[in-house]
């Protein structure tokens, strides 16, 4: 008879090797650690055709803004310029400035001073369902303002004298130094556009932002409201403007060209065929 101890033995041995058929068949079935011989597996590998760049475009917009700088409201002109991705996307340029003879009260109530600004920077716009008739948008602007008072009589002298070609703009610092001072701030403004397809290279837009400016000016004048603050920069704007140029050049379609041929005996078959 075979010992007690052996038999044990024998059925530990067994079971040992059951277990381990079973892990080899676990870890060879798992997704985990299966094995592709032809491509890498990762998170994102099954979202590459959606981010494949199929869809490219440009386009120009002008822009009229109504908007509140130091406390009152004015108009503000502007142009972007900017890349289109996939009709969704787009990366540019805006440029943005007040209109001339803007005199808010909050500056002076008399309207003495004229305040002036400009700001612009890189532009980034995300559009969810461009292909709608009636569709939204979400620009936002990261730049730098920079903006300016001046006494109404300075320039009033300085564009009359630039006008009629008597002085230029280094005569009028040099006689109106003390009458006007400018700062550069940082400027971020998020917004929301309500957009319509006019036509296939042609939108409308409405919409509004928010202007947000920061920094401090290091300028120093024995008068306190010729020195302007970012508080003043910032403000609330309504937008009216058009885009104009192309938004969806398929990038990925192909084109063939016509052929050409040349010789009596290329135009001969041509007209056979």
């Amino acid at each position: 008879s075979i010992p007690y101890s052996t038999l044990n033995n024998l059925n530990l041995i067994m079971n040992n090797k059951l277990l381990l058929s079973l892990l080899c068949f676990a870890l060879h079935s798992s997704p985990l650690f299966a094995q592709d011989s032809t491509h890498t597996k990762t998170w994102f590998s099954n979202s590459k055709s959606q981010h494949k760049l199929k869809f490219l475009g440009v386009y120009f917009a002008p822009e009229v803004q109504y908007g509140s700088i130091a406390g009152s409201f004015t108009p503000i002109r502007g142009m972007s310029s900017m890349l289109v991705f996939n009709k969704k996307w787009a990366v540019g340029l805006a440029g943005y400035s007040s209109m001339h003879n803007f005199t808010p009260t909050s500056l002076s109530s008399s309207k003495a001073l004229e305040f002036n600004a400009q700001y612009g920077g890189l532009k980034l716009e995300y559009t969810p369902k461009p292909n709608g008739v009636f569709h939204v948008s979400f620009p936002l602007l990261v730049g730098a303002g920079m903006a300016r008072i001046d006494s109404v009589s300075a320039m009033s002298t300085y564009r009359g004298r630039k006008h009629s070609g008597r002085g230029g703009r280094g005569d009028f610092e040099g006689n109106f130094r003390n009458q006007k001072s400018e700062d550069v701030f940082f400027v971020l403004q998020p917004g929301v556009n309500l957009e319509t397809n006019v036509f296939r290279v042609a939108k409308l837009f409405v919409g509004a932002n928010y202007r947000i400016a920061g920094g401090k000016s290091s300028l120093t004048s024995t008068n306190a409201a010729l020195i302007p603050t970012s508080k003043q920069l910032s403000g609330l704007s309504l937008s009216f403007g058009a885009k104009i140029g192309v938004f969806d050049f398929d990038s990925q379609k192909k084109r063939h060209l016509p052929r050409f041929r040349s010789g009596r005996r290329g135009h001969r078959n041509h007209k056979e065929e």
